[in-house]
Order: structure tokens, then sequence, then C-alpha cells
């Protein structure tokens, strides 16, 4: 029977990864080494990064094998990302200083990346200003992958999807700022990143999607229309298969609002009114309000039952 060790020097071997390259920023090199012995069993939250590195989808795996320190830090982030994504700042700082005070989770290092990337989040949130925000990512990113060039994402580095996620945050930034070509070519290189190492929607997950989208954005924002129109096409279809339906709505208005700029309006009144239905049942809010005031802007009521009809 193969072990968990096993079955991660299998396919570290397999694609030519060395033990130092998937143990940085994780683990010690000697520590992976016990682990493919089966001498040591890692906490669950490092065994879901060393997965994620090789290109697995760890969510099956690592369920089962979920430790009391894991399952406390699983539910801190959960609610952590709930009052990050509702902009709930004062019960986010209270969170990311529960963390910090924990010394089970600060003796992780992928604890330490994710308590200074959400530290970036909150600073995002508040609108400060970006040297000072891209500079933590820099920190946070450097824990797992030093040697990282951003120019070459695509193409190189076993990147976890925590590592992914700070990178489209440095995205962010630069569109933030006014430099959409950088974002753009920082996305197109994590897609291409995910598309080399991971072999199906299931795997990617949820990040995939949020890849999809900001890119897809980025684009339609850039003029480059049917580029942006594909990927989000593409992008539902990889929603529905990975069951990251929290994203269709945004794809759907990605969309759309490309088919306005394009002066599409017959074919941009039918979506947008699909993106604003879709957003109010997975009561995203906030996206469906902006929805609707775009919506709004180009003579259209969608809260007009007989319009609707």
């Amino acid at each position: 029977m193969q072990t968990i060790g096993k079955y991660i020097k299998s396919m570290r071997e397999s694609r030519g990864i060395s033990r130092k390259e998937l143990a940085e920023g994780i683990c010690s090199e000697s520590n992976l080494g016990r682990i493919e012995r089966g001498l040591v069993q890692p906490y669950a939250f490092n065994l879901e990064r060393l997965l994620e590195k090789l290109g697995q989808n760890p969510n099956i795996i690592v369920g089962l094998l979920v430790d009391e320190i894991t399952a406390d830090f699983n539910r801190i982030r959960q609610k952590l990302d709930f009052y990050l994504m509702n902009k709930r700042i004062d019960e986010a700082e209270i969170l990311i200083n529960r963390l910090k005070g924990n010394q089970n989770f600060v003796e992780q290092m992928t604890v330490q990346q994710y308590i200074l990337m959400n530290e970036a989040n909150l600073l995002i949130i508040k609108g400060e200003r970006s040297p000072k925000i891209y500079g933590i990512l820099m920190e946070a990113i450097k824990i797992t992958t030093p040697a990282l060039n951003i120019r070459e994402i695509g193409t190189r580095f076993c990147l976890t999807k925590q590592d992914i996620r700070i990178i489209n945050m440095m995205a962010i930034l630069h569109y933030n700022d006014g430099e959409l070509d950088e974002a753009i070519d920082i996305m197109y290189g994590l897609k291409q990143n995910m598309d080399r190492r991971f072999h199906d929607s299931v795997s990617k997950g949820g990040t995939y999607s949020l890849i999809i989208y900001n890119l897809a954005k980025y684009l339609g924002m850039a003029g480059r229309y049917d580029e942006a129109i594909k990927l989000c096409d593409f992008g539902k279809i990889v929603c529905i298969e990975s069951g990251a339906l929290w994203f269709i709505p945004m794809m759907l208005y990605n969309k759309a609002w490309c088919l306005h700029e394009m002066g599409k309006l017959d074919e941009y009144a039918h979506l947008v009114r699909q993106a604003y239905m879709s957003a109010i049942v997975f009561e995203q809010h906030d996206h469906a309000e902006t929805i609707k005031i775009h919506a709004k802007r180009a003579g259209m009521d969608l809260d007009d039952r007989e319009q609707s009809s």
C-alpha cells in the first residue's frame, strides 16, 4: 500500500522537482525526507501546500488527515476570508492578531505567509498606498519562492495556490496604479503556470476561476474585447467543472460589459440580466448593485418586471 510520503516522493520525482524546491517555505528539506520515508506526518495545511506545488488536488487526501491545529486554523481562515470579502475590517484585524498570537500557527511558514497576505489584503481594502502593500506581498512570496522572477512565472516555479493568490494581488496593485499591461502580463503568466502544472479544472479549483475572471476583466479594460469574451466563455465552463459557481455572475457581467462597449446592445441586454439575476441568487449584493447601476446607465431597469418577462 502506497503511503502519503511515497506518493509525494513519486510525484516529485516524476516531475523532476528537487526535494529542496518542493520543501521551500513549507518545511525543512530534511523534514520532507522524513515525510517521504513515512517517519513523520505533516500538518494538513503543510501537506496541502506540498500537493499544490506538485499540481495535485489536495482536497480529498487532506480532508482525511485534518489534525486539531489545522482544524482550528481552518475555522479562523474561513471567518477571516468572509470578513475580508465583506470588508469587515475590525473583525478581520482581530482574527489576524489571533493568528499572530498563536505559537502553533506562527511556527509554520505557510501560516506566516497567509498572515502577511491578509495584512496586505486589509491594507488594499483600507486604500493604503501600493508600494507599502507590494513590499508586504514580496515578503510573503519570498517565503516559498525566494528566487521568484515575475517575468518567468508562466514557465518556471512550483507555485502553491496561496502563492498564486499573492501574485494575483500584485497584479491588482498594478491595475489600481493604471499599469494595465503589467497586470495582464502577470495574469497570463499565472494562467500559464496553472495550465502547465494542474491537469483538470477540479484540481485547479476556485483559484483558477479567480485568475480567469481578473484576466478577462483587465483585457476588457484594455479594449481587447474579443480576447476577454472568449476567456469569459471559457471561464464559465471552468466554474461549472470546478464547482466554483460563485464566479459565474462575474464572468457573465465581464462579458456583458464587453458587449456593451462593442455596441452589441441586444446581446448585452440579455446577458446583463442573466448576470444580475445570478448575482442575486448567490447573494452577491454589492456585485448585483454594480450590475444594476451599469444597466441603468445603458437605459435598462433590471427591477422592471415587465422588461424581465
